[in-house]
C-alpha cells in the first residue's frame, strides 16, 4: 500500500517534460497523508496541467455523510472490475510527484518506518486515477502492486513507480495490455531504503526530521 510520502523539493524535470499549462506554488511537505491536497499532474482539455488535488476518492454513488473512509489506494489486480475505479482506470489516469513514500515494517509488538526512494534520484512519480466529484473537487488515489523482492523485506505491497517515459505512457495509453504492463512492480534496483524514526508515526508532526536517516 501507500499511506504516507513526502515532496521536499520542486520536479523542474516535470515542468519542462510535459510543458505543463499550469504552476502551483511549491512548499515542501515532509508527512503527506490520506485527505491532504496533494500535487497531481493529469492531462487537461489544454494539455498535460498541473493542480493540487484530495487523496482520497469518494465513489459517485456513495453518500457521503455515510462513506467514512475515502479510498487512497486501488489495487492494480482488480482495478478494472472495481466499480469505484474502472471507469477511471480507462480515462482518468494521473501523476503524484513525490520525493520519497514511508512504509512500516512490523518487528515484534512494533512497527519501525522506513524512507523508500528510487536509487539517486530526487523524485519517483506514482501512477494514479483521479475523478471530479459531484461538488466539482479533484480527487486521487494511488495505484499500489504487489512488492518487488527489495521492498518484500518490508511490505508486500507498493506503489506503482514509473520513469518519465513510462509516466506519458500511462496518461495516454488507451491499450489495456500496456497499462497492465505498467503496473507491474519496478525494477529491484530502483529502490533505496532507509530506517526513520517513529516522529513520522504522527501525520501532525512534520519537517525534515521526518526522513532523517538514523
Amino acid at each position: 500500500m501507500c499511506g504516507r510520502h513526502f515532496l521536499d523539493s520542486y520536479f523542474d524535470d516535470l515542468e519542462a517534460y510535459f510543458d505543463l499549462v499550469n504552476h502551483v506554488d511549491f512548499k515542501p511537505r515532509y508527512n503527506i497523508a490520506p485527505q491532504a491536497n496533494v500535487l497531481t499532474v493529469f492531462k487537461g482539455d489544454e494539455g498535460y496541467d498541473l493542480a493540487e488535488m484530495h487523496w482520497g476518492i469518494v465513489p459517485p454513488w456513495a453518500k457521503v455523510d455515510t462513506f467514512k473512509r475515502p479510498l487512497f489506494n486501488a489495487r492494480s489486480e482488480t482495478i478494472w472490475e472495481k466499480p469505484s475505479f474502472r471507469h477511471l482506470i480507462k480515462s482518468k489516469r494521473c501523476l503524484i510527484p513525490i520525493s520519497g513514500f514511508f512504509e512500516w515494517k512490523r518487528e515484534g509488538s512494533t512497527k519501525q518506518p522506513y524512507v523508500i526512494k528510487v536509487n539517486n534520484e530526487p523524485h519517483m512519480l506514482l501512477g494514479g486515477i483521479y475523478q471530479i466529484s459531484k461538488d466539482g473537487e479533484f480527487q486521487h488515489c494511488i495505484v499500489t502492486t504487489e512488492s518487488n523482492k527489495a521492498m518484500s523485506e518490508i511490505h508486500n505491497r507498493q506503489p506503482v513507480i514509473l520513469d518519465l517515459e513510462e509516466s506519458k505512457a500511462w496518461m495516454e495509453s488507451e491499450d489495456q495490455t500496456e497499462i497492465n504492463n505498467l503496473m507491474q512492480a519496478c525494477p529491484n534496483d530502483w529502490i533505496e531504503m532507509y530506517l526513520v524514526s517513529d516522529y513520522v508515526n504522527n501525520a501532525r508532526n512534520q519537517g525534515p526530521d521526518c526522513i532523517k536517516r538514523i
